[in-house]
C-alpha cells in the first residue's frame, strides 16, 4: 500500500505546472534520475475490466493519445506521470501520432504540457529525428507498407487507393506519404500499439466506419479482440458514458460479424 503522506506530496508535485523554457538545444529534457513515478497504479487502469494481455502501459499509451484528442491537458499529465522514464519515448510516439487525427493544435497543446511535466531525454533521439530530407523519398513506399499491413485481408490495397484517390488525388497522397509513411511507418512503436492506442481517438472524433477498420487493423497488426475490448472499455474515463454507450453496442455487432467472418462456411 502506498504511504498516504508520499502519495499526497507525489499528487501535489503532479498538478504543480511549471513555467519551463523549451530549449532549442533540448537542454530542458530530464535525466530518468530525476523524474518520479508513482508507486501506484493509475487509478482509472484500476477501475477497467482486467485484461492479462494488455499491459498499464499499453493502455496509458491510449489514454495520452485520447486526452491529447480531447484536449483535457491536466488528465493527460496524470497519465504521463505514470509512465515510467524509460516508456517516454512510446508514450511521446502515441502522443505525437494523433497529429492525423486530431490536429496540429491539439498536439501543440499536449507536447508543451508533456515538457512542463518533465520529458525523459532519452525519449528523442535527435540523430534520428532530425534527419527528415533523407527520409522523404520512402515516404510513399513506407505508407502503402503500413497501410497494407492494417488493411489486410479485409480489402483490397488498390481497391482503397481507387476510393481515397477519387475524393481527391492530394488527399491520397497526405494519407500515405504523411499520416502513413512520415507518422505510423515509424518504429517506436509496434503497429498493434499504434493502432489500439489511435481506436479511443476515433470513438471521441465519433468516426465509426473508421474505428471498425482500425479494429480490424489492430487485429491484422497483431492484437486480440480482448485487448480491443480493453481499450474500447476506457471510452468513459476520457469521452463520458454515453459514447462509452455506444462503443458497448458498437463492439456487440463487431465482435458478432468478426465471429461471422472467422466461422469456416460447411
Amino acid at each position: 500500500a502506498a504511504d498516504p503522506a508520499a502519495e499526497q506530496k507525489l499528487l501535489l508535485q503532479s498538478e504543480t505546472i511549471t513555467e519551463a523554457h523549451l530549449c532549442s538545444d533540448w537542454s530542458h529534457l530530464l535525466p530518468s534520475s530525476a523524474i518520479v513515478t508513482p508507486p501506484w497504479r493509475h487509478q482509472a487502469i484500476l477501475s477497467f475490466p482486467n485484461v492479462e494481455s494488455l499491459p498499464d502501459r499499453v493502455r496509458l499509451y491510449a489514454l495520452a493519445a485520447a486526452h491529447t484528442a480531447s484536449g483535457n491537458l491536466s488528465t493527460l499529465r496524470q497519465d504521463w506521470w505514470h509512465l515510467t522514464p524509460d516508456r517516454h519515448r512510446e508514450g511521446l510516439e502515441a502522443v505525437l501520432q494523433t497529429v492525423g487525427l486530431s490536429g496540429f493544435f491539439r498536439l501543440h497543446n499536449a507536447l508543451r504540457s508533456l515538457h512542463e511535466q518533465g520529458v525523459c531525454k532519452d525519449a528523442v533521439r535527435l540523430h534520428k529525428e532530425d534527419n527528415i530530407e533523407a527520409q522523404v523519398p520512402l515516404f510513399a513506399t513506407k505508407g502503402e507498407n503500413v497501410l497494407k499491413s492494417i488493411y489486410g485481408p479485409t480489402m483490397e490495397f488498390s481497391t482503397l487507393r481507387k476510393v481515397i484517390h477519387g475524393m481527391h488525388p492530394d488527399f491520397w497522397n497526405w494519407i500515405v506519404e504523411f499520416a502513413f509513411g512520415q507518422v505510423a511507418a515509424r518504429e517506436v512503436l509496434p503497429l498493434a500499439e499504434r493502432e489500439l492506442s489511435v481506436l479511443p481517438v476515433l470513438i471521441g472524433m465519433s468516426t465509426f466506419p473508421t474505428l471498425q477498420t482500425h479494429m480490424y487493423g489492430a487485429l491484422n497488426c497483431g492484437a486480440t479482440l480482448e485487448q480491443i475490448r480493453g481499450i474500447l472499455d476506457q471510452t468513459d474515463v476520457v469521452w463520458g458514458l454515453a459514447p462509452q454507450t455506444m462503443v458497448d453496442g458498437y463492439w456487440s455487432e463487431f465482435a458478432e460479424e468478426f465471429e461471422r467472418v472467422q466461422k469456416p462456411s460447411d
